[in-house]
C-alpha cells in the first residue's frame, strides 16, 4: 500500500507553447514588406507584449516612413518609455516623422512635456500640431493653460476643436 495518494505525484511539466500571433509578429516584423513591419508591430501591440517600446525603437531607423510613423505613434501610446531615440526624428523634414516624434516626445517627457506640447503646437505643419493637441487631454488644463490657448487659437478647425474637446 502506498502512503501517496496518486493525486500528489508530480505531474509531468508541460512545454510553454508560444503564441502564435507574437511569433507571427515577430516574423513580420523583420519582413522586407513594410506593410508586413506595420502589421507586426500593430500586432505586438494589440496581444501587449512587454517590450513593445524597444520593439518600436528597433524600427525608428527604418527605411520606409509608413513604418517609422507607425513606430512612433505606438511609442506615444506606450504607457513607459524613454525619448533618446525619438530625439532625432523631432528635426525631421518629414512632417509625418516629426508629428508622430513630437507627440511621444511630449507624452513620455513629463518633467518637459510643456516644451514639446509647445513646439508641436507652433509647428508649421497643420497634422503636426493636429498630432499633439490629441494629446491635450494628458494635461492639466489650469496649469498649462497657455498650451491649451494656443491650440485654442490655431488656423486650423482641427486643432481648435481637439483643444476644446479637451476642457
Amino acid at each position: 500500500m502506498s502512503i501517496l495518494d496518486p493525486d500528489t505525484q508530480e505531474k509531468p511539466v508541460q512545454p510553454l507553447k508560444v503564441d502564435a500571433h507574437y511569433t507571427k509578429a515577430i516574423i513580420d516584423i523583420s519582413d522586407q514588406n513594410p506593410k508586413r513591419r506595420v502589421r507586426g508591430l500593430q500586432v505586438l501591440e494589440k496581444i501587449g507584449t512587454e517590450d513593445l517600446f524597444d520593439w518600436c525603437v528597433l524600427h525608428l531607423e527604418d527605411e520606409s516612413v509608413d513604418v517609422v510613423c507607425n513606430a512612433l505613434r505606438i511609442m506615444q501610446r506606450c504607457d513607459d518609455g524613454y525619448i533618446a531615440p525619438i530625439l532625432t526624428h523631432a528635426e525631421s523634414k518629414d512632417k509625418r516623422i516629426r508629428a508622430s516624434a513630437l507627440a511621444a516626445l511630449a507624452k513620455h517627457t513629463l518633467d518637459d512635456a510643456e516644451r514639446w506640447f509647445e513646439r508641436g503646437l507652433k509647428d508649421p505643419e497643420a497634422c503636426v500640431r493636429m498630432e499633439v493637441a490629441r494629446l491635450l487631454s494628458i494635461l492639466d488644463r489650469t496649469e498649462y493653460r497657455d498650451l491649451f490657448d494656443i491650440a485654442r487659437h490655431d488656423p486650423n478647425p482641427a486643432v481648435k476643436r481637439s483643444a476644446k474637446k479637451q476642457h
